[in-house]
């Protein structure tokens, strides 16, 4: 969860949108969560290019 938060705050300081700031399941909301997901996946270590 700590992990989350960091990368929801540093999105927030980027100007990036985070999911809940946008409607769910509109097609930008499916942008950003993508985008969202490719973020914590970074922040986990891993190299979000070798995501599907």
């Amino acid at each position: 969860m700590a992990l989350e938060l960091t990368v929801r705050t540093l999105r927030h300081a980027q100007g990036k949108k985070n999911p809940e700031d946008v409607l769910y399941g509109s097609a930008e909301w499916d942008v950003i969560s993508e985008d969202f997901v490719r973020d914590l996946y970074r922040a986990m270590g891993g190299n979000p290019d070798n995501l599907p």
